[in-house]
């Protein structure tokens, strides 16, 4: 059981999740962070977050606090595979010891969108081809969205996942659940040892 006192919602966005973790944990101190200062802001006005803004890279941004439950929703799925293992560091930097990290990432169902030609992403042919040829080359896929450096669309198997969590650092209780979030994103959480 996780005594729940500080929770980091990254990125927050105007609050679509972080309005739940506030009414689950009201007395907990919550992090809005986010690239986006309006939407920080709003955070803080609205939820009563502390706004902490983020940056590009996951490498060297630090947050003053430790954290006992780390919420992650729709990042990963848009970074390569280096941004996505810094980004997993930067987490397992700032998680208590017993704290728990929830990610979302996009996997089997993304997949079958990328195969269709009704659900590419915004994507073009080639980009969709790129992403499914390093999927099963490599069991992570990435491509950017057109005129965007660094940001597009990831795809990653679960043992990719579990490899990354694995050289991150001391993870226990890893679990990786199939399109469990609006049934579209796979969720892997793990609890920092």
């Amino acid at each position: 059981v996780i005594d729940v006192k500080k929770i980091l919602d990254l990125p927050s966005g105007h609050g679509r999740v972080l309005r739940f973790i506030a009414s689950f944990f009201p007395e907990a101190e919550i992090t809005a962070c986010d690239i986006n200062k309006h939407a920080v802001e709003f955070c803080r006005k609205e939820f009563g977050a502390r706004p902490v803004n983020s940056r590009h890279s996951f490498k060297e941004f630090n947050i003053e606090n430790k954290f006992d439950l780390i919420w992650c929703g729709s990042l990963a799925t848009h970074f390569n595979s280096a941004d996505t293992k810094d980004l997993l560091s930067f987490f397992y930097r700032h998680l208590n010891i017993g704290g728990l990290l929830v990610i979302s990432m996009h996997g089997k169902r993304t997949l079958e969108y990328l195969r269709s030609p009704h659900y590419p992403y915004s994507l073009d042919e080639m980009s969709v081809e790129k992403i499914l040829s390093e999927i099963q080359d490599k069991g992570y896929g990435y491509a950017d969205y057109k005129g965007y450096k660094g940001y597009g669309i990831s795809v990653a198997s679960p043992d990719w996942m579990k490899t990354a969590f694995e050289k991150t650092g001391n993870w226990r209780a890893y679990r990786h659940t199939e399109k469990a979030w609006d049934h579209h994103h796979d969720i892997y959480s793990a609890v920092k040892n």
